[in-house]
This record gives structure tokens, C-alpha cells and sequence, in this order.
């Protein structure tokens, strides 16, 4: 134990003398510089939300492809988040800036695209993901209920209703500043965000206990 959080206290400590000769690339939106420190953190959090997240996509396909026998094609989820992962630990070792844009974790990388297109690596990284159910995953992709097309058309109408319901929940929502709208997502609702900063109160202010 003690081995270990001597480990741990050095790399916490390389991470940070590493990380002190790199410049913040962006200032955050409460006006703060980025820490540079944080990027394998923030890279490893991608890569744990992208494997989450390739998982519960292909988990969903395979099954409106074949119900319950395409839960095999979890594994291919497997196998797409395990690429997310190696990709992002990799950027994450090199203090590489993540992306600002929201929801990049749902975005393929470089390396599961090759991994895709390449025969080879993709047969043999399905066959680690699935094992035994190997025989089975190479057999639904000839025999499916739904096409592949058929299904990434209903997924597409799908996210098109859940876009709409979010902007319809956005407008009847109080338009707010952008600093005040962070900081009212980073206090939630331990302490009320003043809104009215030109209402003026008496100098004694014991009259408002009244």
C-alpha cells in the first residue's frame, strides 16, 4: 500500500513539474485560465465516457438489428471504446489540449476508424472481444432483421425528436448571461444566483428583517 501511494505522490508529482512549461489554451467560461495539469484527467475521463458510450451504441444496433441475438454486438462496442481508450490515454500522456466542442467522447477517433477499416485488425480485435460468440457475430452481419441503413435511419429520427425537445425546453426557459449561466451549473442549488444586480437596499439593513 504504502509502494503505491508513493507511486501515485511521484507521477502526481511528474504531471505537474510536466505540465507547468505548457501554456493554458483557452480561458474557461468563468474567466479562469485552463490548468494544464488537468489534461491527462480530462483525457482519461474521455476515454472512460467514450468506452461507455461505444458500448451502449452498439448494444442498441445490434438489437434493433436482431433482437437479443444482437447483443453479441456488444462486443464490437467493446472494442470501439477499448481504441477510444488507448487513443485518449495515449493524448492524454502527450498534455495534448482535449476538444472544447460538447459531446466529443460520441465522436470516432483516428485510430478506431483504422481499426474499422482494416481487415485484419478488425477480425482479430472482434475475435479478443467476443470469444467464443465470435462464429455468431460474423453470422448476423449476413442475417439481420433490419438493415444497418434501415436502423441508422431510426436512430437518426430519434435524436432528431430528442433536438427538438431540448430547444423547446431552452425557449421557455429565462434567457440568461453566459458567466451567470455557469456559475449557476457549477453551484446548482446550494446558494441562489442574484439576478437583479441595479435593485438598491436601505443602508440599514436590519429593515429587511422585518
Amino acid at each position: 500500500m504504502m509502494r503505491f501511494t508513493l507511486f501515485v505522490f511521484f507521477m502526481g508529482l511528474i504531471i505537474t513539474i510536466t505540465a507547468s512549461a505548457i501554456e493554458p489554451a483557452y480561458v474557461g467560461p468563468l474567466g479562469n485560465p485552463e490548468e494544464p495539469a488537468l489534461r491527462p484527467y480530462k483525457w482519461i475521463w474521455r476515454g472512460l465516457t467514450a468506452f461507455g458510450h461505444q458500448t451502449k451504441e452498439k448494444f442498441i444496433e445490434g438489437n434493433m438489428n436482431t433482437p437479443i441475438l444482437g447483443t453479441v454486438e456488444t462486443a464490437r462496442g467493446v472494442r470501439n471504446g477499448s481504441t477510444e481508450f488507448l487513443y485518449s490515454f495515449w493524448k492524454g500522456i502527450l498534455f495534448t489540449c482535449p476538444p472544447q466542442q460538447p459531446k466529443y467522447y460520441q465522436e470516432k477517433t483516428a485510430l478506431t476508424k483504422w481499426v474499422e477499416g482494416d481487415d485484419v485488425w478488425r477480425n482479430v480485435t472482434e475475435f479478443m472481444c467476443s470469444g467464443p460468440a465470435f462464429p455468431m457475430l460474423v453470422a448476423l452481419d449476413h442475417v439481420q432483421v433490419e438493415s444497418d441503413a434501415k436502423v441508422q435511419e431510426r436512430l437518426a429520427k430519434a435524436r432528431e425528436i430528442q433536438t427538438a425537445r431540448r430547444e423547446a425546453q431552452k425557449s421557455r426557459q429565462i434567457p440568461i448571461k453566459h458567466i451567470e449561466q455557469a456559475q449557476e451549473k457549477y453551484i446548482g442549488d446550494r446558494i441562489p444566483i442574484k439576478k437583479d444586480k441595479n435593485k438598491k437596499y436601505p443602508k440599514n439593513l436590519l429593515k429587511l428583517a422585518q
